[in-house]
């Protein structure tokens, strides 16, 4: 049976020592090397590669992982929509315990898929990653990556017709411009 098959081929991964047992009810199985898990990797198919990432996405979501977790299989699996929100999650998370240059990388994902037009966002969404964006170059010291941020908020503003991001732009530019 294909069930027995897969026993068989697990205890046969197990003993040649490839993957190891783990307590642990999410993850029960560790690839045992980084470079087996890379060889590995290569040697599927991009097709097979995106599939596998869906489902991981979707099991993973019932678990309530991460939401960096959560980017990271999304954008593997080339799903546009759920990687921008889940990597503009992951920036707050990472605001939210102050681990400043990691919210940066999430929100810059998402703003590239926002400005690719891989995503489709509302303005609220929209406004509040270039806030948020902003914020994190701010805190990191970077004001002219804050200000370039704001700007690009202000035509996003322009774009979308909208008085409230176009006067968000504004006041953030003024707070932080001397």
């Amino acid at each position: 049976t294909n069930e027995q098959n897969s026993l068989d081929a697990l205890d046969e991964l197990l003993s040649a020592r490839l993957i190891s047992e783990v307590r642990n009810e999410t993850r029960p199985y560790n690839i045992s090397h980084d470079r087996i898990r890379e060889v590995v990797y290569g040697r599927i198919s991009e097709a097979r590669r995106e599939v596998f990432h869906r489902r991981a996405l979707t099991a993973l979501t019932e678990l309530k992982a991460p939401s960096a977790e959560l980017a990271h299989h999304a954008l593997s699996a080339q799903e546009w929509g759920g990687a921008f929100q889940h990597s503009l999650n992951a920036g707050d998370e990472a605001m939210r315990l102050y681990e400043v240059k990691t919210a940066v990388g999430h929100y810059e994902t998402a703003r590239t898929l926002l400005s690719e037009s891989k995503a489709e966002v509302d303005t609220v969404t929209c406004q509040h990653l270039y806030l948020q964006l902003g914020k994190a170059q701010e805190l990191e010291f970077h004001h002219r990556e804050a200000l370039t941020i704001y700007e690009e908020m202000q035509t996003q503003a322009s774009t979308r017709d909208s008085r409230e991001m176009e006067l968000a732009s504004l006041v953030a530019r003024c707070v932080l411009l001397p």
